[in-house]
């Protein structure tokens, strides 16, 4: 299986607020929960919204619910269904729906002492019966807050994740007709958790999430990768790094793609602070919630900006599509308050506003990746000139800035300093600069010098 990694970017577009979309409030959930797995069925004509597990209103270990629920959504009342058979419970699961099975992947679990363990198992609900069934084949590598997805109607597709101590760059596919687990190309250099996304199409979308090493700790990063998988071999992924996208970058978000429509990812609130499980930030302030709403083209790689969340929210799950709408069940609200509130959307009307062009595609190399002392870009192209070429920080503050028409095709070197002379942090940093008038990126990995 060979790997094909280019580094891809499109022309972001100004993002201006198109007409603004339908939010409305629905029944409340039978009680407050956050970072609970979340999926839809259609049964006999009516779109049922799920919930599995999560963690209630107290934000501690011993919170941590197996509730599992549905909502009709023709008569906007909550049943509740058989507890989900994972104790003691976990959060950051994913759900998704193939067929008329409900499959609740992964999360993790968490102790008296807080200890978290990562769960490899995979619990099958079937919603014509309303009752659980036995289980699925574990994921073998086992994952949590991870972006899951359905591709053609045939395969379960987990993206990255956490997995005990790390995250991983692994991509993961489970085939319910044969009850296997397969791996697929991975990430082309390195895997976040918490991050948005899903799968459009024969696309794998992965945006944001943090990322981790032992040098520097947690930091969210804001970069879309897309995934084009080989419809003749599902293991072979084309990656595609497109840099960042517009806005803040995104932690715990909902997201899912376009009812009807491969095309596009819609991603709703989440938060630019990230936090464990309680909504403390790592850094050691309390996280808040973000109301922007957003879509992306995957095609084009447009960002496209809605209107925002009444009321905002994030520790989502999923924003899976019912009836036409788009839904954030729980999760919390400003204060870290862990909310019962279900909400749904009616996108926005957005295919006038894109552009119909291709994208277009150049690819940018750096090495060493991971760097201690220096890394050197450049591209297989000859006489090619990157103009105002500059180094950010995973914030979007510019470190440092370099003289216009450095020549990739020879390579031009970054010391790792920034324009005082001090060597820069451990981290996530970009270079962004612009190649015949178009915008190009790439990430680097800077470590701790020994």
């Amino acid at each position: 299986m060979l790997l094909r990694l280019f580094a891809a970017f499109a022309l972001i577009i100004a993002a201006v607020p198109v007409t603004a979309g339908d939010w409305q409030d629905n029944a409340p959930l039978p009680m407050p929960i956050a970072n609970n797995a979340v999926t839809t069925h259609v049964l006999n004509d009516t779109a049922f919204v799920y919930t599995f597990m999560g963690i209630d209103s107290t934000k501690i270990w011993s919170g941590i619910s197996l509730m599992a629920a549905r909502l009709n959504t023709v008569t906007n009342t909550w049943q509740t269904l058989p507890d989900t058979p994972a104790p003691p419970g976990e959060i950051a699961a994913s759900a998704v729906t193939l067929g008329d099975v409900i499959y609740v992947i992964g999360g993790y679990r968490v102790s008296e002492t807080g200890a978290e363990t990562t769960s490899p198992r995979v619990f099958r609900f079937d919603p014509v019966a309303a009752a659980w069934i036995p289980r699925a084949a574990d994921v073998p590598i086992r994952v949590d807050d991870m972006v899951a997805g359905v591709w053609a109607d045939s395969l379960i597709y987990l993206i990255s994740g956490w997995s005990f101590s790390r995250n991983v760059e692994d991509v993961q596919f489970y085939d319910p007709a044969s009850d296997t687990w397969g791996a697929a190309t991975p990430l082309p250099d390195f895997g976040t958790f918490g991050a948005v996304g899903g799968v459009c199409g024969d696309h794998l979308v992965f945006i944001d999430g943090v990322a981790d090493t032992a040098s520097f700790g947690f930091d969210l990063v804001n970069r879309v990768l897309v995934g084009t998988i080989n419809p003749n071999d599902p293991t072979d992924v084309t990656w595609e790094d497109r840099g960042p996208h517009p806005g803040a970058p995104v932690y715990r978000g909902a997201s899912w793609n376009l009812p009807g429509d491969d095309s596009r990812i819609l991603i709703a609130g989440g938060t630019d602070n990230p936090y464990n499980f309680d909504g403390m930030g790592y850094d050691g302030n309390p996280s808040e919630p973000l109301g922007q709403v957003w879509s992306y083209h995957v095609p084009t790689g447009t960002t496209v900006f809605h209107a925002d969340k009444p009321v905002p929210t994030m520790d989502h799950r999923g924003f899976p599509p019912a009836g036409g709408r788009l839904w954030t069940v729980g999760g919390m609200e400003a204060g870290q308050m862990v909310t019962d509130r279900v909400s749904s959307w009616l996108p926005d009307p957005v295919t006038g506003v894109l552009p119909v062009s291709p994208l277009a595609t150049f690819e940018l190399r750096a090495g060493p990746n991971p760097a201690r002392t220096h890394v050197r870009f450049f591209s297989p192209r000859p006489n090619v000139a990157l103009e105002d070429a500059r180094i950010h920080d995973v914030s979007g503050r510019a470190v440092r800035s370099f003289s216009s028409g450095q020549d990739l095709g020879a390579g031009f070197t970054w010391d790792l300093r920034d324009d005082s002379g001090r060597r820069v942090g451990a981290g996530v940093y970009w270079l962004h600069g612009r190649v015949s008038g178009r915008p190009v990126a790439r990430s680097v990995i800077v470590l701790d010098p020994r």
